[in-house]
């Protein structure tokens, strides 16, 4: 399958444990999901898509990343840069260019923010499915994803002028 590499199945696994719950038990492409006996994950029955995003990123994006902190909203904000920083970098592997928006990147992230990203640019059979990626990368934080493709005329000034390069985040 993917030549038993520990990376690629522990992302595979998050893919497609992701489109289990959005699906309510079944793969985005409609496959079932099924428990592979002894191992302990679920793994559906995946697409050439997710073939591709577990070869060209090779690693786990939550690797090394504990849970969002439970201390004060300046502790939050420091872990949501890093988480944002982490799926950015993630999805640059992929050739998925994101900016962070919203709170974030405004530099007024509080208690009750999600982290807002507007991707720019993905290559076509990427898209929709980066959502697992960056559900692990941001590790627990709520988000949103705005296609920039799918803005209207009329909104793509605002967002641009508002969008941040994450690792210019302070």
């Amino acid at each position: 399958m993917l030549g038993g590499d520990i990376r690629s199945l522990s992302l595979l696994f998050s893919i497609c444990s992701y489109r289990f719950r959005k699906a309510g038990g079944e793969s985005r492409r409609g496959g079932p999901a099924k428990l592979t006996p002894g191992t302990g994950a679920a793994i559906c029955q995946c697409t050439r898509q997710e073939d591709i995003i577990v070869r060209a990123s090779g690693i786990h994006p939550s690797a090394g990343a504990g849970a969002p902190p439970a201390g004060g909203p300046e502790e939050r904000r420091h872990f949501a840069i890093a988480r944002a920083r982490a799926a950015t970098d993630t999805l640059l592997q992929l050739g998925v260019r994101v900016q962070v928006i919203g709170s974030l990147a405004k530099g007024c992230f509080g208690p009750g923010s999600d982290v807002d990203l507007l991707v720019l640019d993905c290559p076509r059979a990427l898209k929709y499915t980066i959502e697992g990626l960056v559900e692990d990368c941001l590790q627990g934080l709520a988000f949103d994803l705005v296609y920039f493709d799918e803005i209207p005329p009329h909104k793509v000034d605002r967002f641009l002028e508002g969008a941040v390069d994450a690792r210019h985040l302070r």
